[in-house]
């Protein structure tokens, strides 16, 4: 597999049609949610990217069923590109989390079959369950990997602290932590300069951590589903705030990214991915449209990232946040 061309990594949650459960014979466009995921997956390769994001639980397994059908179709393409899952979830009434050694096990058999592959080069936790112990766990991924199913193991939604005690009963830190973060998810950045600023509790010590261990930070839902593009005039994501406060912040934060795009002759995806990309994290963004021209689109975030100055990412920052840094 060679080295991806750009930090950026392709979502396949978005491939497979409707989230209504049922194969992907049973899809009446079948042929057309297959061409879809070509599209999509050309549109990833061509923006340099060759990472690819699964879950078994996206729509409900028929994500990696269409990725199976493009990779059966085009074998060469295994060679080049690398793919993760995960599991750990269970959806149901009630929705619940499963890391028991059976669901693990159990669920890494049913994604290889799915996608047609004989190893994952990355497994990741999809939540913490409480029922499932650390050392169980460890065991469970231990035996995986000896099997040959899976190269190395990651986490996601996970705090600095699980990710201590995954290391602690594994015997080496998790490879890559997944975790929302975006202009508008910002509480890993507001915690780095909140912890001595607030009375509020605040979650820290997980950037530090990935940091000191060479975890491999990745950003789920990034570009906060096209919130901060400044061709939408729609504030339904205020609408529940009277004050009109978080309203203000996101015209604002629109007005900026605006600025930006015109400054840096780009799109809005790669201003608001490169605001992460900027970071000293070595942050990997996690970008799940279906649509090539936005994935596309997104493809010069490292560049703008580059070019973007100190004074341009705290303005950024600023507008999202709707008030300065302390």
């Amino acid at each position: 597999m060679t080295s991806p061309n750009t930090p950026l990594i392709y979502g396949c949650m978005g491939l497979g049609g409707p989230w209504e459960p049922g194969p992907l014979s049973a899809q009446p466009d079948a042929a057309a949610l297959v061409d879809q995921a070509h599209a999509a997956i050309d549109a990833a390769l061509a923006a340099g990217i060759t990472t690819f994001d699964h879950a078994d639980i996206y729509k409900h397994g028929r994500a990696e069923e269409v990725f199976g059908r493009v990779l059966a179709e085009r074998p060469e393409l295994r060679d080049s590109i690398s793919i993760q899952s995960k599991v750990g979830i269970i959806l149901g009434d009630p929705q619940r989390y499963d890391s028991s050694r059976a669901h693990v096990s159990g669920g890494v058999v049913r994604i290889l079959e799915r996608l047609g592959i004989s190893q994952l080069d990355a497994l990741l936790i999809h939540r913490p369950d409480p029922l499932t112990s650390w050392n169980e766990l460890a065991e469970t991924l231990g035996a995986l990997r000896e099997e040959g199913l899976v190269k190395r193991f990651g986490v996601s939604n996970m705090s600095a602290a699980q990710l201590a005690a995954f290391e602690r009963a594994f015997g080496e830190p998790p490879a890559v932590a997944q975790v929302q973060l975006s202009l508008q998810h910002r509480n890993l950045l507001e915690s780095s300069i909140l912890f001595n600023a607030t009375s509020e509790p605040v979650e820290s010590g997980f950037v530090e951590y990935c940091g000191a261990q060479k975890v491999e930070i990745q950003a789920w839902s990034p570009l906060a589903g096209g919130l901060f593009d400044p061709s939408r005039q729609d504030d339904d994501a205020c609408a529940a705030d009277p004050a009109g406060s978080r309203s203000n912040a996101l015209a604002a934060s629109r007005g900026v990214v605006q600025e930006l795009m015109e400054r840096y002759l780009c799109s809005s995806e790669a201003v608001v991915l490169a605001f992460l990309l900027k970071l000293p994290w070595g942050v990997r963004p996690v970008i799940g449209s279906t649509n090539p021209a936005r994935i596309a689109a997104s493809a010069d975030a490292a560049t703008v990232a580059e070019q973007m100055s100190h004074e341009d990412w705290y303005r950024l920052w600023t507008a999202a946040r709707g008030v300065s840094v302390p």
